[in-house]
């Protein structure tokens, strides 16, 4: 989700998203239910988030690359900062890691959410915070059938595969199928998408055997791959700069994982090859099991900064052509070392199709 600030043109988004919410009324959906407890696990999340990718000098601490922060949205640093930090000036500064830390911490997590909830729906819409000195109190706003049937309408027309389904939407639809549960919208909008009933039994199944080894529990997650997706449309919006930002900001929440710094180095690719490769080290360094995409993000890194012998040898070693195929977004190389965007797409042919790429480099020089 963009912040309004994002947009040039604000007039836009208000249409569109008016638009969206009048369609969606006539079709029968409980608007303000979908925006509050089914959109509003997203949108806690990016609200906290783009703030926190805006803490000063957080992408130059963790990324080397002296990158511009994203600006933040509007006035949310005066309800997100500490209370000996507010006032007119407010700002998150101090230490980038430990800031941002606290930022995405639970407190704050709580009191977004809470706003969500309670707030003027307009005023959640249009990501217009509260004013100093307003609490939000959410402890009486849950309403449990209410909440589980907007996530599970978001889920069921926002969601294409069951599998990123939560175990309560599963549920619900399994009943909805079964005619134990009644029609939520009018019959023509459920219509307009069908489910496979033997899918959704075979995920609970799955699902509950997870939960019940305590490996995944209900609602929206943090995890670096959770923020594959909206980095990527940065990438694709040619916003580079915000998607470094993101994978900062994870790597201060997740200092020892290797997908964050992996993904940290996808994104400072393009610009910045001697920073990513670092990057592309560091998660190496991190992981306890090879991944062929690092290892291929790599082998790219090194071609670009001309080490060609040692690329070529990382791709045809014998963890590169043994190592399990996967599918993954990459960054194709043409003749003038400019990289071109292109996904989701077997790491394994990509790896071929790099090698390739640089052996015809070789004789070109040669």
């Amino acid at each position: 989700m963009k912040p309004p600030s994002a947009w040039i043109d604000q007039a836009e988004r208000d249409y569109d998203i008016h638009a969206a919410m009048e369609q969606l009324a006539l079709r029968g959906f409980d608007v303000e239910s979908i925006i509050r407890y089914g959109l509003g696990p997203r949108l806690v999340m990016a609200i906290v988030f783009t703030n926190a990718m805006a803490v000063e000098g957080l992408v130059k601490s963790l990324s080397g690359q002296d990158a511009q922060a994203p600006h933040a949205p509007d006035g949310w640093a005066e309800f997100l900062s500490p209370p000996e930090q507010r006032g007119e000036q407010a700002s998150l500064q101090g230490d980038p890691s430990k800031v941002v830390r606290d930022l995405v911490g639970p407190r704050n997590m709580g009191r977004v959410h809470d706003w969500v909830m309670l707030a003027p729906i307009e005023d959640v819409v249009s990501w217009i915070p509260p004013t100093r000195g307003v609490v939000f109190d959410g402890t009486d706003a849950d309403d449990q059938e209410v909440r589980n049937t907007a996530i599970w309408l978001v889920d069921r027309f926002g969601e294409a595969d069951v599998k990123d389904w939560q175990l309560s939407s599963l549920h619900l639809e399994w009943l909805y199928l079964h005619g134990r549960k009644p029609v939520p919208i009018v019959n023509a909008a459920m219509a307009e998408r069908r489910v496979d009933s033997l899918e959704v039994a075979k995920e609970i199944a799955n699902e509950t055997t997870l939960k019940w080894n305590n490996r995944k529990e209900e609602g929206l997650q943090i995890s670096p791959s959770t923020f594959v997706e909206p980095a990527i449309r940065y990438l694709q919006e040619g916003q580079h700069e915000a998607a470094i930002a993101l994978f900062a900001t994870l790597t201060a929440l997740f200092p020892h994982n290797s997908e964050a710094q992996n993904n940290l180095g996808f994104c400072m690719m393009p610009a910045n090859a001697p920073l990513a490769l670092e990057a592309f080290e560091r998660a190496e360094a991190l992981s306890g099991e090879i991944s062929l995409m690092t290892l291929a993000n790599r082998a790219l890194a090194l071609h670009l900064l001309g080490r060609d012998g040692e690329a070529h040898s990382i791709l045809i070693s014998d963890i590169a052509m043994n190592t399990a195929s996967s599918q993954s977004w990459v960054w194709e190389p043409n003749e003038d070392h400019s990289l071109a965007l292109a996904g989701p797409i077997s790491v394994p042919a990509y790896m071929e199709s790099l090698r390739s790429h640089i052996l015809n480099c070789s004789i070109r020089i040669s």
